[in-house]
């Protein structure tokens, strides 16, 4: 019987790279969240050259590759805040806090996904960077992301790298054993979220963005292997926004938009308990609409609340003891 790769028997993982674009070793690997999807998208930027020749014909003469360009996006469910730090940049612990913020450069990652098989099939990429990250959490479902990815290389083989065992509490949901190794992602029933000094409960989506817009193009001097590849990304004017769908009950909403200002910053946490939350927090924000559509056949009324903010301090509580920035997690 043909054995046929199938979805479910598909692995990803990755690690943080010490040098940019340099895989980084076995026993360094470690779980991304529950990751859902993973959608590669590489392609080759092909020239035409057309000669003046004795061919006498009118096809093209021939075709020439000039770049490569590797980049995926992966989806998975939050379990703590580790992969938002890639897209962020710094992530300071103190005692059981970690305070991930905006820096002017962006930590690199290995990343690995493949299919399990009598043979297998692994993708390995390397120098990972974070252009885009969007965080989504809706009614009894769980905080979700969706990172977009940009490489500098990839390459396949049939073994997969093996897993960190240092720290067994970032393990995988539902990971072998129980108490700390269990790590629940982060579900709707554990949110709030505060405007303007006013906690709403009726909320039924909550988004929010980090945009990098990351500069990838190749430069003279490559690395011998790394011809026809994108140096490293350069992170450009980054960008904030947010959202929230709240049931609609007072014209409160319209008023705030109206008065053009910015407002007091709004809070969003996610606590499965006092001393394991994370909390974002959107900085300068301003509303951007405040409109809900007039319809006779709608049933309860929901507004749209669009934020541009200047920035979101994320600031996430737990006991795992571990720096997010380190290489081993």
């Amino acid at each position: 019987m043909v054995e046929w790769y199938i979805g479910k028997r598909t692995r990803a993982s990755y690690a943080k790279e010490s040098t940019y674009g340099t895989a980084c070793d076995a026993g360094n690997y470690s779980w991304m969240g529950v990751v859902q999807t993973v959608s590669p998208s590489s392609k080759s930027d092909i020239i035409q050259v057309n000669a003046m020749d004795d061919s006498d014909t009118r096809n093209v003469s021939d075709y020439f590759e000039t770049l490569r360009h590797y980049s995926f996006s992966v989806e998975f469910l939050v379990q703590h805040a580790r992969p938002l730090y890639f897209a962020w940049g710094s992530d300071i612990l103190s005692s059981n806090d970690h305070t991930i913020t905006g820096t002017n450069t962006l930590p690199s990652f290995t990343f690995q996904v493949g299919y399990s098989g009598s043979t297998n099939h692994v993708m390995t990429y390397t120098g990972c960077v974070i252009n885009k990250l969007d965080i989504e959490c809706t009614k009894n479902e769980f905080m979700k992301c969706t990172a977009e990815v940009v490489a500098q290389n990839s390459t396949t083989t049939d073994t997969f790298k093996d897993y960190q065992n240092s720290n067994v509490v970032m393990k995988k949901y539902p990971s072998v054993g129980t108490g700390s190794e269990y790590i629940l992602p982060y579900h709707y029933s554990n949110s709030n979220i505060n405007i303007n000094g006013t906690d709403y409960c009726e909320v039924d989506t909550i988004k929010m963005s980090i945009n990098n817009n990351l500069l990838s193009e190749p430069t003279l001097c490559s690395e011998t292997g790394k011809e026809k590849r994108i140096a490293e990304p350069i992170p450009q004017l980054r960008e904030y926004d947010a959202s929230a769908t709240v049931r609609m009950s007072t014209a409160e909403f319209y008023d705030m938009w109206e008065t053009g200002t910015y407002i007091t910053d709004p809070v969003i946490t996610f606590e499965r308990s006092s001393n394991d939350k994370i909390v974002f927090t959107l900085e300068d924000a301003v509303l951007e609409s405040a409109i809900s559509p007039f319809n006779i056949g709608e049933g309860m009324v929901l507004v749209e609340l669009p934020f541009k903010v200047k920035s979101i301090g994320i600031v996430e509580t737990n006991d795992l003891s571990v720096q997010y920035d380190e290489t081993e997690v």
